[in-house]
């Protein structure tokens, strides 16, 4: 196998593994579920004394998730594609956002909500503008500094 098809497969393993972390959590009933934002609800009161509620904590979760979507994917397709990657990411997080909220609705005591993907989409581009701000930081710091790494020099 060719070095640029093992980097490309590289590069989306961290993407896969987000999504199989997202379909494990969609994947919990809505009692397991609950007993998962409650324990976490428990700990940030016992170790920060924060009183959140529990529908808090599932939005964050869904924006948090998507966010490592976003930057995992970012990664992925910067390296499949290149400049057009943002565009791509964003697409690619609708559709999976969408994809787990239909998976939702066949799992006992959750469903399919319109605004968990908005909240996912928002999550998502948050992480794609973070690795875009990073990677514009390295490329700067490469710049100033000389250093170019091979195939830099187009």
């Amino acid at each position: 196998m060719k070095k640029e098809t093992l980097k490309k497969i590289a590069a989306w393993l961290p993407a896969v593994a987000v999504m199989v972390i997202i379909f494990c959590f969609s994947a919990q009933g809505a009692d397991e579920s609950a007993q998962v934002s409650g324990g976490l609800l428990d700990w940030l009161e016992k170790v920060f004394h924060i009183t959140l509620n529990q529908n808090f904590i599932r939005k964050t979760a869904h924006a948090l998730e998507f966010c490592a979507l976003g930057v995992a994917a970012e990664i992925g397709f910067f390296v499949s594609l290149g400049r057009i990657a943002p565009v791509a990411t964003l697409i690619f997080s609708f559709l999976y956002s969408l994809s787990d909220e239909i998976h939702q609705i066949f799992v006992p005591g959750r469903a399919c909500m319109a605004k968990d993907i908005f909240i996912d989409l928002c999550g998502a581009a948050v992480g794609t503008l973070f690795f875009i701000l990073i990677a514009a930081i390295i490329g700067k710091i490469k710049e100033l500094t000389g250093r170019h790494t091979k195939g830099d020099e187009s």
